[in-house]
């Protein structure tokens, strides 16, 4: 029967829009509201009082909602909003979004439930249907598959109408070139349609432009490339024996946290379980008992047997003394005398028998006789759980959300993967996951660079496979020893990729090239010119001051940092003045 907490909280129990189970740390369930009740498919009693692996462990489809209880039970772990495919008895398969709470005795729900307990929370996401039947979940699959392949199919058409429209394009403009071409041969053997001197005067003016040193930034910045990386590897060996019966991935697919890589078959395992569980349980009832043996009803009924027996002795002791007055009197004959006295002694043999019986049931709930119950009691969960451990092991899930990779073994080899049929003994590798939650960058970076980099420094990152795509990362690591390339020397330099977004995070590969530009310096108020604008003559700077007349003299200058496109300038230039910008041919 559903245990209350009492006051407000049954109120919030009973009515909760939410299905809710409280389980003691034993994953024996001990309440359940009607929603959980409902949504799980079961009536109460099936489920109150029932062990959580003994309802739902067996399930294959319900080893989601089991993994979560399991980490609650025995990990003190907890889940907010976990989202599990839940499949009733009956067949009926739903979306659940679970949450579960952890309560010791010191918390305050603890002490309402007098024992450490795990509260789970499930709200319904959405209602499937039968997977018995499946006959509209076909019919939809096959309605998907028809679109998919007309989409497909008007992509192609789509492309092969571009195709010619970019040929039609090239036709076009090489049929223009060609004409202008003509044109301008033409023109220049034929006739003179402008004159030399126009041309002359236009092309000056061309060649020369005028520009004003401003104050601005100017940012240093270091760019060198590399390959994208998982940030660490996690290599999966298998915890058990079996015969893979289901693989649920193929090479680079990307897989979330939890996600069943493969499933070993678990008929034999599966009856160790059952079995371990049954013995267990029938313990732990046992056990039960005798922890309240003093309140048991054998025990109240021998003591009440005792008791009774107690009364009758006395009774009959007095009828005794009574008749023996009677008798040494001469009113009663003998024979009544010795008849009562017949009657005592068989009360007082059942009298001791009544008090040897009431020891014996008392000795049975003894504090020895209980001690060497727990110890067996402690025996049975550590097998059964050592068993649950196995039977759990038949399902390798990935640890962390990654990228399915062959596995690796420490030399750097490679093996293959494990198939539907393959026998799986206990460590063997079976995949290796490369961790997505952050993405890292190896490079090499020359002397006279790595002394303007360091670890922390923010960094931003191109990926020419994604043209338009900037993600933010840092400088994780700076080497502090050189390795030779060559003639050149090269510190290695790895950077992070923290932050990138989900909608990225399966179109990147490892292996995809990447571009990294890390500002190491920002010069603040510095005057600028473009780079154009500076001439190196007889070992010294000089720019090209405009005067208001329109004529140019030259000025030295001492230049500073130049980002390629601007050059500081440190000294000869004030902010304001105008420099000339004049193009030379090569």
């Amino acid at each position: 029967m559903t245990q209350k907490t009492g006051g407000m909280a049954d109120e919030l129990f009973e009515h909760s829009e939410d299905g809710i189970i409280v389980l003691d740390s034993n994953g024996v369930i001990l309440s359940a509201n009607p929603k959980a009740i409902a949504l799980l498919g079961f009536v109460e009693s099936e489920l109150v009082g029932q062990s959580y692996s003994w309802v739902f462990f067996h399930e294959t489809q319900n080893q989601g909602l089991s993994q979560l209880l399991n980490d609650g039970l025995k990990r003190a772990k907890e889940y907010r909003r976990r989202e599990i495919e839940y499949q009733t008895p009956a067949g009926l398969m739903h979306r659940l979004q679970v949450s579960t709470s952890v309560f010791s005795r010191q918390d305050d729900i603890g002490k309402l439930l007098d024992r450490e307990s795990l509260v789970v929370y499930f709200k319904v996401v959405s209602l499937g249907s039968s997977e018995k039947t499946g006959v509209a979940g076909e019919r939809a699959r096959e309605s998907l598959d028809v679109s998919f392949n007309v989409l497909e199919q008007r992509n192609r058409q789509l492309l092969t109408i571009l195709q010619r429209h970019d040929t039609l394009k090239l036709v076009l403009a090489g049929l223009i070139f060609f004409i202008v071409f003509l044109v301008v041969f033409y023109a220049k053997n034929a006739i003179t349609v402008i004159p030399d001197t126009f041309i002359a005067r236009e092309s000056e003016q061309m060649e020369r432009r005028v520009v004003t040193a401003v104050v601005d930034t100017v940012e240093m910045d270091v760019v060198f490339a590399g390959l994208i990386e998982p940030h660490h590897k996690l290599t999966l060996a298998a915890q058990t024996s079996g015969t893979v019966v289901r693989r649920g991935f193929e090479e680079g697919d990307h897989v979330p946290q939890g996600h069943i890589l493969y499933q070993m078959d678990t008929k034999e395992l599966a009856k160790n379980v059952r079995a371990a569980r049954v013995k267990y349980m029938e313990l732990l009832e046992q056990y039960n008992m005798l922890a309240n043996w003093e309140e048991s009803l054998e025990v109240m009924q021998a003591r009440r047997k005792f008791e009774l027996s107690k009364i009758a002795l006395r009774n009959e002791q007095k009828k005794l003394a009574e008749t023996k007055k009677l008798f040494e009197k001469g009113i009663i004959p003998r024979v009544e005398y010795e008849e009562a006295e017949t009657k005592y002694k068989e009360t007082e043999y059942n009298f001791e028998n009544a008090r040897q019986s009431l020891d014996a049931v008392l000795d049975r709930g003894s504090a020895d006789k209980l001690q060497i119950l727990q110890l067996r009691l402690s025996n049975a969960r550590e097998e059964l759980e050592e068993v649950e451990a196995r039977y759990e092991a038949t399902l390798i899930r990935a640890p962390v959300a990654g990228i399915v990779l062959r596995p690796e073994r420490e030399d750097g080899s490679l093996e293959n993967f494990k198939n539907i049929g393959d026998l799986v003994n206990d460590g063997d590798l079976v995949a290796t996951i490369g961790a997505t939650e952050s993405y890292i960058i190896n490079s090499f970076v020359g002397e006279l660079t790595v002394r303007h980099l360091k670890a922390g420094q923010e960094a931003e990152i191109a990926l020419p496979a994604a043209p338009g795509v900037r993600l933010p990362g840092r400088v994780d690591w700076v080497g502090t020893e050189a390795t030779m390339d060559g003639r050149y020397k090269a510190f290695p330099v790895r950077l992070i990729l923290p932050g990138v977004p989900d909608s990225l995070r399966r179109e990147i590969r490892f292996g995809l090239s990447a571009r990294a530009t890390v500002v190491v310096r920002r010069f603040l108020d510095a005057l600028t010119v473009p780079v154009e604008a500076v001439e190196h003559t007889d070992n010294e700077y000089i720019v090209y001051l405009y005067q208001p007349d329109g004529s140019i003299e030259p000025r030295p200058i001492i230049p500073g940092y130049s980002d390629r496109f601007r050059v500081i300038i440190e000294s000869g230039l004030e902010a304001g003045e105008k420099v000339v910008v004049q193009a030379h041919d090569e």
